[in-house]
């Protein structure tokens, strides 16, 4: 059950000089509310390239920050209270700049673009504790100033902080949050974009704990719609790194400070090309969609049964690699062009080398976090045939001369998942990225939400394997096999009769 935990600590302290000199920090407050502790401050004029980490303490902090004060974030950037999501210049260098501050209650004001902002997630060691918090800034060649004064960059009085559950807050300047239970016993459909793609007018933010990014506090946004039969959630996938990618072979990558992660992972150590060498690959993407399907579920009260993916391109990635690898969560998926393995020497690896292995790319040294190696990880049919449990159902289509998504990786995958006995139904042609347009009317069936309705993670379902009528992808060649083809298309099922042991 989601609720609204609320206590406020507020502080309204002129600056103050401390050691001879004025902290970069002043007029640091705090407030905690669902969960969450919302640390704004004033910011002086700083060298370009200085940053700010957070500490938080139950004791009150004098002189400097105390050896077991725990820093909670680093690499802050300056002006942090800038949302960064409201400028175009964020996501492409050619934009004219647009600076506007965050929006952190419902609808309400914005916040000085000029100051800061870090939102810290309670956890349950610290609920129900008073806290201390302070903000020390970090000079570009990497000396922090640990010098505090009460008042100016560490709280005077503690705030009070409860655990509890995040609540996404509303954006826009019209309408308001839906209400509790607005998706009651609803299908919730996850409409993942494709690259570049961003919605207009998003209607929610969520600020992520330590689990959804490489530092806690990061924020993320998110349309949400509710109509009559279902809740549409429309996640954005952009994360904040603080710096420019100049490692990332795409232009438009190595002049921002966001990256899209393709719908997966990256570097925990992302925010510094000099260390990502000793970072591990995170799922990061998977663990942000899985918050928002808590989310659903427990304050819309979407049926927990009934969740599903579409996508195209890197939107279909979300269906193989977020969708497919939780069955436990999502009954159907619909993936249009994804990649279906991300394999060694093959240019589907070029998309993410510079998010997860730096300037030398993925090699076979780069771990994921529970120390599986990342190319290990990214074998598709490995995926398939070593499955724990039935996978929600899949319809797929790809192209033999798709320039973006390489066509040798898929036939491979349609056996994979006919031997292994799960549920899909494939279709290719002969067509680039943008392939399917012109698919036959049953196939054109497939995005149609009502076609994934008809699985739900309570209900079995018949899994079609070796069907006469099933063509030949070929050999991984895009001229071996039958150029057109398909695999269990037209085959359905209905009215199946079930008991607990039949």
């Amino acid at each position: 059950m989601l609720y609204r935990l609320m206590c406020l600590a507020l502080y309204v302290i002129a600056p103050a000089a401390c050691f001879g000199g004025e902290t970069p920090v002043s007029d640091l407050r705090a407030e905690c509310r669902n969960g969450q502790v919302f640390l704004t401050w004033k910011e002086a004029g700083t060298p370009t390239g200085t940053t700010f980490n957070v500490y938080a303490s139950q004791k009150a902090m004098t002189g400097t920050v105390p050896k077991d004060a725990e820093r909670l974030a680093h690499h802050i950037e300056a002006h942090s209270a800038r949302d960064w999501w409201e400028d175009p210049a964020s996501f492409n260098p050619n934009e004219e700049p647009h600076t506007v501050g965050w929006i952190i209650t419902d609808g309400g004001p914005r916040l000085d673009p000029s100051g800061g902002l870090f939102v810290h997630t309670v956890t349950t060691k610290e609920s129900g504790k008073d806290l201390f918090f302070a903000v020390t800034s970090v000079a570009p060649g990497g000396k922090e100033d640990r010098r505090i004064v009460a008042g100016t960059n560490v709280l005077g009085t503690p705030c009070p902080v409860q655990a509890g559950a995040i609540q996404p807050i509303w954006q826009l300047d019209k309408g308001q949050m839906f209400a509790k239970d607005a998706g009651k016993d609803k299908p919730l459909f996850f409409d993942f974009h494709g690259s570049f793609e961003m919605y207009p007018n998003m209607n929610y933010m969520l600020f992520g704990d330590g689990t959804m990014g490489w530092r806690e506090g990061l924020a993320f946004k998110f349309v949400l719609i509710v109509v009559n039969d279902e809740v549409i959630c429309k996640p954005v996938d952009r994360t904040w790194i603080g710096r420019k990618l100049t490692e990332h072979w795409h232009e438009r990558y190595r002049n921002v400070q966001t990256i899209e992660s393709m719908w997966w992972g990256y570097n925990s150590n992302i925010y510094d090309p000099a260390k990502m060498k000793d970072g591990v690959v995170v799922d990061y993407a998977a663990r942000r969609v899985l918050g928002l399907v808590r989310w659903c579920q427990s304050y819309l009260g979407t049926d927990p049964m009934a969740t599903y993916s579409t996508g195209m391109s890197m939107g279909g990635i979300a269906g193989i690699w977020i969708a497919l690898h939780h069955p436990e969560v999502f009954a159907a998926v619909r993936a249009q062009v994804p990649v279906v393995s991300f394999t060694s020497g093959n240019r589907s690896l070029k998309l993410l080398d510079p998010l997860c292995g730096g300037k030398k790319g993925i090699t076979s040294a780069t771990k994921m976090e529970d120390g599986t190696p990342v190319l290990q990880y990214l074998d598709g049919v490995r995926f398939i045939k070593n499955a724990k449990a039935d996978l929600p159902y899949l319809y797929i289509t790809n192209g033999r001369k798709d320039g973006a998504i390489p066509w040798e990786n898929n036939p491979p995958f349609y056996r994979a998942l006919r031997d292994a006995r799960q549920g899909f139904a494939a279709r290719w042609d002969d067509g680039e990225h943008l392939s399917g347009r012109d698919a036959p009317v049953d196939v054109m069936r497939w995005d149609g939400h009502r076609t994934l309705f008809r699985y739900r993670l309570d209900q079995a379902y018949v899994a079609f394997s070796g069907c006469s009528a099933d063509q030949n992808p070929g050999n991984g060649d895009p001229k071996d096999g039958d150029i057109v083809g398909s695999m269990n298309r037209g085959l359905e099922s209905k009215d199946l009769s079930e008991t607990e042991a039949r």
